[in-house]
C-alpha cells in the first residue's frame, strides 16, 4: 500500500484533494525509458542506450533464476504475476556511475532519468482511489540525489522528498537521479 495523506503543505506546487481514504492500493513501477514504460522491451526500447544498469520484474521481463537476488517488498502484491504464479513486488535495481571515474570521465553517465507510474495492487477495490501524491526519497542524498527534492510536510513532519502526483494507468512520469559521489553500501529510493 502507498500511504496517501489528506493534508499537505499548501506552499508546495502540487495539491492533493480530500481522498476520504488513507491508502492507495497501487505499486510504483520504474522503467528505464518512456518506451519501456509503454511495453517496448529489449531491442524495441530504442531510447535505452545501456549507459546505466537497470532492471525490474513484471509479467513480460523475467530474468529466470535471478528473482531470488531481488529484494521483496513485504505486504505488496502486484495485480499481475511477476515470477511464475507469484504476485510479489520485487524491487528494481539501478547501477549508475559516480562522477570523474574511469568510464565516466566526461560526467555524462552519473545522471539518469527513469520513468515511474502506478499500477494496481492485487487487492485494490472498486471504491479505492486512483490517484495521489507520491514522495520519493534517497536513503543517502549526499551520494544519490533525486532531482527536485524539497521540503514537504508529510503527516505533520517536514521531510526532504521529490513529490509527484500520479494516477493509476496513465503515462509514466520522469524522475531524474544523480550520482554525486562513489559509495560502497546500497542506497535505497523509497
Amino acid at each position: 500500500m502507498i500511504q496517501i495523506y489528506e493534508t499537505d503543505n499548501p506552499s508546495n506546487s502540487l495539491e492533493i484533494n480530500d481522498l476520504g481514504k488513507p491508502n492507495l492500493p497501487a505499486v510504483v513501477s520504474f522503467y528505464r525509458s518512456e518506451f519501456h514504460s509503454k511495453g517496448k522491451y529489449g531491442v524495441d526500447d530504442t531510447a535505452y542506450d545501456g549507459e546505466f544498469g537497470f532492471d525490474s520484474f513484471n509479467e513480460k521481463v523475467i530474468a529466470k533464476g535471478l528473482a531470488t537476488n531481488y529484494e521483496k517488498l513485504d505486504g505488496v502484491e502486484t495485480k499481475k504475476a511477476t515470477v511464475g504464479k507469484n504476485h510479489q513486488y520485487l524491487c528494481p535495481y539501478l547501477s549508475i556511475y559516480p562522477p570523474n571515474v574511469i568510464g565516466n570521465l566526461d560526467n555524462t553517465k552519473n545522471m539518469v532519468t527513469l520513468y515511474v507510474k502506478l499500477e494496481e495492487d492485487k487487492d485494490k477495490g472498486a471504491d479505492d482511489p486512483d490517484f495521489g501524491a507520491i514522495h520519493f526519497q534517497s536513503s543517502d542524498p549526499s551520494s544519490i540525489e533525486i532531482e527536485g527534492t524539497q521540503e514537504n510536510k508529510i503527516n505533520g513532519q517536514i521531510e526532504e522528498s521529490k513529490k509527484l502526483s500520479l494516477t493509476l494507468d496513465t503515462d509514466a512520469t520522469a524522475i531524474t537521479i544523480n550520482c554525486l559521489q562513489a559509495f560502497s553500501d546500497p542506497i535505497y529510493i523509497t
